[in-house]
């Protein structure tokens, strides 16, 4: 059985959300030789894209709350407040760190159990037509465009698309 997944379940399994174990469950099939698990490769470029984005927007938050602790520790009394508070901003940045590493655990992972979906033109022109049909936002009208490319490419009995966006779920390929 062919099982396509998105950018969703990769960021489950680096970022151990609510749904991991079923996406750790979906992948030791797949390793077990029991589904055929196929990713778009733009699936796994958006789980990169998001988590450097909150990276960076950690690393901001980081940065104000440092000057605030630093005007705070010149107010008399609140030292102690403040050396506690010191952690919050180096916390923020290592948890970035930890989640890229994850990252690059999970992509190596699904490299040697996954088939990689190739964005190349039918399926990047196929998405400029399923946007406005299914009022779809560019890169999952992409990721939709490529499970359906390969499927008209693959002859197999069975398949299922495991998506968490509402509007792709509602079809039926």
């Amino acid at each position: 059985m062919d099982v396509y997944v998105e950018s969703n379940f990769v960021l489950e399994l680096v970022l151990r959300q609510e749904e991991r174990e079923a996406a750790r469950g979906m992948l030791a099939l797949a390793e077990g030789g029991r589904i055929d698990l196929a990713i778009p490769a733009f699936s796994l470029m958006e789980p990169l894209t998001t988590i450097i984005d909150r990276n960076k927007h950690r690393a901001g938050l980081a940065r104000r709350v440092n000057v605030e602790l630093v005007q705070l520790r010149r107010s008399e009394g609140l030292s102690a407040e403040v050396d506690r508070a010191k952690a919050a901003p180096l916390l923020l940045l290592e948890i970035g760190t930890r989640q890229l590493d994850a990252l690059e655990g999970v992509i190596r992972r699904l490299s040697a159990n996954t088939r990689i979906l190739p964005l190349d033109f039918p399926p990047l022109h196929l998405s400029f037509e399923l946007q406005p049909e299914f009022d779809l936002e560019p890169g999952d009208a992409v990721v939709l465009a490529s499970v359906l490319r390969d499927r008209e490419l693959r002859v197999t009995e069975a398949s299922c698309f495991v998506t968490q966006d509402k509007r792709i779920s509602r079809l039926r390929a």
